[in-house]
This record gives C-alpha cells, structure tokens and sequence, in this order.
C-alpha cells in the first residue's frame, strides 16, 4: 500500500498570490472609487473638480483596462449583471445634473435648482458648461464600468444591487429636500417667519418727494473682495464710492436669496425666493407670476407714477415664464419697460445682433452704454423714472472683461476673475461719476448692490476664509457719509430703501416684508435667530412661500 504525503502549502506563494490579487482588485477598483471620491468631496465639503481631473481619470480607467480580470460566467450571468447595472441609471441620471451644478458653483442651492428646474435657463452659454458636463459623465461613467468589472466580487456581497440603489437614492440631496419639505408640511409644528411679516406702510406721495432711483446689481460682487490681504486693490473703484455714502457691512445671504433673481426678490420685495412647499416642483412651475402675494418696489413706483425699467445685458424676454423668471417677476409686479440684449439700441448692442452674437451677455461696459442712453432719454421728461440695472461679467467661473480695461480694445475671457473683478469695480465707478454729471440738475438717489455672494470661482478658497457679506451701498442722500454694521440679510434692504427714501409712515413699523429698516431701531431676524436659525426656519416655511406665491400651502 502506497501512502502519498500532500505537500505542505508554500506560505510564501500563498501570499504572493493574494498579493497579486489585491493588487488587481484595486487597480480595478481605483478609477470608480476616485470618481466616487471626487463627486461626494464636491457635494459634501464644496472641493470641486474639473475637466482636468476627468481627462486624468479617463488615462486611469484606460490603465485599469490593461489589468487581466479573467471571470468564468455564463452569458446569463453577464446578462443579468448588466440589467443591474442599467437599472441603476435613472438614480444615476437623476443626480446627474446636481453634480454638474455643484461642479459649477461648488454647492447646491435646492431653492434655485427647483426654481430654475420650473422656469427654464433659456440663453445660458451651454458652451462654457460643456467641459462640467463631459467631466460629470466621465465620472459616472468610471464608476459603472467599476462595478462592471467588480462583478466577481460583488457577488459574494448580498444586496449589493440594492445597496447601491439605495444609496444613489438617498443620497441625492434633492430627494432628501423634497421629503423633508413633505414631513415638514404635514407635520412641523414650527413658528413660521410669517409673524414677522410686515406690508409696508406708506406716506401718500406729494409732490417733490419722488427722486429719480437708479438700482445697480453688480453680479457676484460681494463685500469680502474689499479685503485687500486677500484681493489686493480690485476693489478700491467700489470702496471709494462707499466712502460717499451709506453703506451697509454686515448684510448676510440666507436661503432664498442666493442668486440674481432671489437677491431681487429680497431686495425689492423684502422676501426670500422660496419653492412652494410640500409640492416645491409643480406648484412653482404653475405660476406664471412671482411674487403676486407681496407688494414689492415696482407696485410702488408704479402708484406714486414713476416710469420704471429693468436693463439687462442677458436676453430676459422670452417665453410664457421667461428667461430665468425675470419677465415674470417684472411683470407681475408692474414695470413699465424691459431693455435686454435683444432689444437695447445702443451702438454696441446693435452691432453684436448684426454679427450675430451668441453669448450670454454683453460686457458689463456697453450694459453701462445702455443705462446713460436710458437715463439721457428719460430726463427729457418731468416724470419721475427708476432704472434697474444688473451686470453680468463677474458671474464667474469664467472672467469676462469689457474691452475698456483691454489694452488691445477688444473683450477677453480668463480663468482669474480677479481681472473681471477689477474690471468691473473701475468701470462702476466711472459710470457712476458719469451718471452723477449727467443727473446733478436732478434730484437722483443711488443704490449699488451685489445681488448674492459670488458663485464659485479661482478666487473662492480666499474668499472662504472670511465672512462672506453682500455689499449694499445707497448714494447722493441727504444723510451724511456712514457705515452701519447691523446684522442683516438682504431682505432688510427692501424696507431700508423705502425708509431712506422717505416713503415709510414713521408712525408704523419700519418694516417691509420680512426686512427691518436698518436705519431704524427694530431688531433683525438675523440678530434674533442668526443666519442658521433664519435659514432652518425658512426650509420649512410653507405658510411664509404660500404668502410669496399668493397660493393656499
């Protein structure tokens, strides 16, 4: 009888083979988990990532393909863990566009993302978010062809469809906010903002107490960028003009009021641009009109008989809710006139159609051009007018420059917004001594506002390390040159203009919507709740965005 002796297993080969095994499934493993890494690092701290990182990713999932990953299964198998794999997409497409948003801005805004899901984008330069979204696909797609190749082991993982699944789910931020609006409105038992509501209290216009009002937004252009160990002089133009009148150092952004619209809302109508409620997608999206429940500045204008006008140097009329919801806002609440992009008559703004332009604005510059030919129109007439006007070229990420801070003459686009930041301070404080010179025979007040906080951009990791604050300033008033420092939020503008402007009944509250007069004495919400506790409650305000729409919660 022969007696065989099994060989003892060789440890060192043992190890080596699971060695190389671990080796493989990482290489396999790495391309999907960096995507997975860069996009959950975006939502959840704001670190975004760009083309550059999706081109590096494509070269690593390219490698990763070289790896050997012998699988033995049948075509059934394959079959099977493909339709897994597809049935992932429709969670997948639905984070899809929420990444490309916080790629773009470096967080989510859910009030704007729905607001602009309902009423459209129309006329965004989809070119310049080509490269977001090739890098957001990239990305995604890393992370199924990981899965893909995974499959051996994740086999052995029960549920792991599943879990997946589940995860992509909820973990979009979207259907967190929706649910939360749903709980929020069946069953909060929170004290609504709506207590602090106030219609503003007017005195009856007389005569000699309507000065001609000039509004400017200048996009982005926040405070924070005065401070000159971070940014240098590329806000000195701003400064100097602050220095001339009453400014404003402690107004916040809360929720709301975080981009060009929602900072008008807030600062004309003394609300924040809420979603409606349980149903946030649809209840907005049925409404033609914005804001119909509130007076804001132009119902007001509009009865003491001022002619009012919006200048934009983006297209704002367009379809049945506008491009970006401004036609509607604006219409809704009494404006006389729009001036945009496709109907401005400077010369500039002619000769762009006539070579047929297509990109998202005009410079800031000729939106200048086009305010003095508007304001050079409207003195020829005895009645009161107020003039509206937004810039476009800080927006970011990318730099737009007028052709006016071009040595060669002719607009430039960078990567550096310091140059659009620069370029738009200098030429602010041009147009405002022009329009000082143009104006002195007349009685004229103006105001110069950032609409929000800068969206993401080159500049933001400097600006992350302050307290990020809008800037406010209101020019040629009768009080002298000052700085007030009451903690606020861009709703308070709304009943400080109306109260600098002499119109607010000083028998009354000095209030308007859910804003203060900061040149008064009554408490902000920002100093009683601070910014996080105006925020919470405003996310679960249904009867607060009910009054804002004029529509039953």
């Amino acid at each position: 009888m022969t007696t065989t002796h099994l060989q003892p297993p060789n440890p060192i080969k043992t190890v080596w083979i699971a060695l190389k095994e671990l080796a493989r499934f990482l290489a396999l493993l790495l391309p999907g988990f960096l995507a997975l890494f860069l996009i959950v690092r975006a939502f959840v701290n704001g670190h975004v990532s760009d083309i550059t990182f999706a081109l590096w990713l494509l070269v690593m999932q390219a490698l990763s393909l070289l790896v050997p990953n012998p699988i033995t299964e049948t075509r059934v198998d394959r079959k099977a863990i493909l339709i897994k794999l597809a049935a992932l997409l429709p969670a997948i497409l639905m984070l899809f566009p929420l990444t490309v948003v916080v790629l773009i801005f470096g967080e989510l805004d859910t009030a704007a993302f729905v607001f602009h899901l309902a009423f459209g984008i129309g006329g965004t330069p989809l070119g310049e978010f080509v490269p977001y979204l090739v890098t957001v696909a990239i990305y995604w797609c890393a992370i199924l062809i990981t899965l893909y190749r995974l499959r051996n082991w994740l086999r052995r993982i029960p549920f792991w469809w599943s879990l997946c699944c589940f995860g992509l789910i909820a973990g979009n931020p979207l259907v967190r906010d929706v649910l939360f609006n749903q709980f929020q409105a069946k069953y909060s038992r929170g004290e609504s903002l709506i207590t602090a509501f106030q219609d503003p209290v007017l005195i009856a216009p007389t005569e000699g107490e309507n000065p001609d009002l000039i509004i400017l937004y200048l996009e982005g252009m926040e405070r924070t960028y005065g401070i000159k160990d971070s940014f240098g002089e590329i806000y000195a133009p701003i400064e100097r003009l602050a220095e001339s009148g009453v400014s404003f150092s402690d107004v916040a952004q809360i929720d709301g009021t975080g981009w060009s619209l929602a900072g008008m809302t807030a600062t004309q109508c003394g609300m924040p641009l809420m979603p409606m409620g349980s149903l946030p997608l649809n209840r907005t999206a049925d409404m033609k009109q914005i804001g119909a429940g509130v007076t804001c500045l132009t119902d007001i204008l509009h009865a003491r008989g001022y002619h009012s006008t919006y200048a934009s140097t983006t297209e704002i009329i367009g379809s049945d809710r506008g491009h970006y919801g401004f036609d509607n806002f604006y219409r809704t609440h009494q404006l006389d006139q729009i001036v945009d992009k496709a109907n401005a008559m400077t010369p500039g703004a002619i000769a762009a159609r006539e070579a047929g332009d297509t990109s998202w604005a005009l410079r800031d510059g000729e939106g200048y051009a086009i305010a003095l030919a508007h304001v050079e129109a409207r003195l020829k007439s005895d009645q009161p007018y107020a003039l509206i006007l937004s810039t476009m070229d800080t927006h970011g990420p990318k730099a737009h420059m007028s052709e006016k801070c071009v040595t060669d003459g002719q607009p430039k686009v960078s990567d550096d917004l310091t140059d659009a930041v620069a370029c738009t301070s200098k030429l602010t404080e041009t147009f405002i001594a022009e329009l000082r010179d143009l104006t002195k025979h007349r009685n004229t007040r103006i105001v110069v506002a950032s609409d929000h906080l800068a969206h993401h951009n080159n500049l933001s990791p400097q600006l992350d390390q302050h307290p990020r604050r809008n800037m406010v300033m209101f020019l040629n008033g009768p009080d002298a040159p000052r700085v007030i420092d009451k903690p606020a939020a861009m709703p308070d503008v709304f009943p400080t203009l109306l109260h600098w402007l002499g119109w607010l009944d000083s028998g009354a509250p000095q209030a308007a919507g859910i804003g203060k007069s900061l040149l008064h004495d009554p408490t902000t919400l920002i100093e009683t709740f601070g910014i996080d506790g105006v925020n919470d409650r405003l996310r679960r305000d249904v009867e607060l965005a009910a009054k804002f729409w004029h529509s039953a919660p």
